[in-house]
């Protein structure tokens, strides 16, 4: 089966914006030790030195930020680590510590892991064409009841292949956030709300598990598309103004995604088993929807079955 001609087109028009954003050929890399041995000492001093274009890596080991680390008015930065959220980190510590991007544009981060923010570890305001790929949230906004990760008055954003799991919110966009594409992540165990569009315009949420929180999708929003998601064990999985319940339609599910953890979030292992409805070609209704969610296969079936003490005591002789 495949998802209806309405829900179809509209991701491909999304599709299309994102990939018409203006691109600059990246001049100078940036390299930044958790040593302060690199090309500068801190984040911080790479993205006041930073040009446009330029590119910031971040090597592998735990950063640890206890202030705000400020981009104001920077445009058409990369910045990403060397080999990807499970061995680069941001560890936020203090009441001010977390990563503020202020009217900026072209902005992309990439393969950085954000965690322990007593609020949101990345908060992104007045900016336009900012994306987020790659990346993971785990435990923060606990302490002030924030979310991971926050927008307000922005235009295109893109928020892709990332994994938000264990914080008090999963992401919030304010009013005036517009032209927002949520693709292929993982939204599990965020203690509030899950993905909260407060006052959005056109804005598409697709091929993302969305599972574990008191709400799934909430808000208000204008030009909505919902497509191919796994939305499921929320107290309540759907609380859109206006918006009925998109489950059974264009591709959207509610069952158990499978993952090979038991307890994804405590062992930081968000991939899925070969038979989850959210890998490709397992659509439960046969759905084209392909990957579901922010990370692929990476186990077999895990089978399980009805057992008593006898049995599991003779495993221990």
């Amino acid at each position: 089966m495949h998802m209806s001609t309405t829900a179809r087109n509209c991701l491909v028009a999304f599709e299309i914006a994102f990939c018409l954003w203006p691109l600059s050929a990246h001049s100078r890399v940036w390299l930044v030790r958790n040593d302060g041995t690199g090309d500068v000492p801190t984040i911080q001093a790479a993205i006041d030195s930073a040009a446009a274009g330029d590119t910031i890596t971040l090597a592998k080991g735990i950063f640890s930020v206890d202030s705000m680390i400020m981009c104001l008015t920077k445009n058409d930065l990369l910045i990403t680590s060397e080999a990807g959220p499970e061995s680069t980190s941001l560890s936020f510590s203090g009441a001010s510590a977390f990563m503020n991007l202020v009217s900026c544009s072209g902005l992309s981060i990439e393969g950085i892991l954000f965690k322990n923010a007593l609020g949101s570890a990345l908060s992104v305001s007045m900016s336009s064409q900012i994306a987020v790929s790659d990346c993971r949230f785990f435990n923060n906004g606990h302490y002030y009841g924030k979310y991971a990760l926050m927008f307000e008055w922005c235009d295109g954003i893109d928020v892709r292949n990332s994994v938000l799991g264990g914080n008090a919110g999963g992401v919030m966009f304010y009013e005036e956030d517009r032209n927002i594409l949520i693709y292929n992540n993982t939204f599990l165990g965020n203690t509030s709300i899950e993905i909260n569009l407060n006052g959005v315009m056109n804005c598409s949420i697709s091929n993302s598990i969305v599972s574990g929180s008191n709400y799934g999708i909430s808000g208000i929003a204008a030009n909505l598309t919902i497509a191919c998601n796994d939305v499921y064990n929320n107290s309540e999985n759907y609380t859109i103004t206006g918006f009925p319940d998109p489950t059974g339609l264009n591709g959207n599910i509610s069952v158990d995604p499978q993952f090979c953890s038991i307890d994804p979030v405590a062992y930081d292992n968000y991939n899925l088993q070969g038979d989850s409805p959210c890998a490709p070609g397992n659509h439960p209704s046969g759905y084209a929807c392909g990957l579901i969610g922010g990370e692929p296969v990476g186990c077999g079936t895990t089978g399980t079955e009805k057992t008593n003490w006898s049995k599991v005591k003779q495993v221990f002789k």
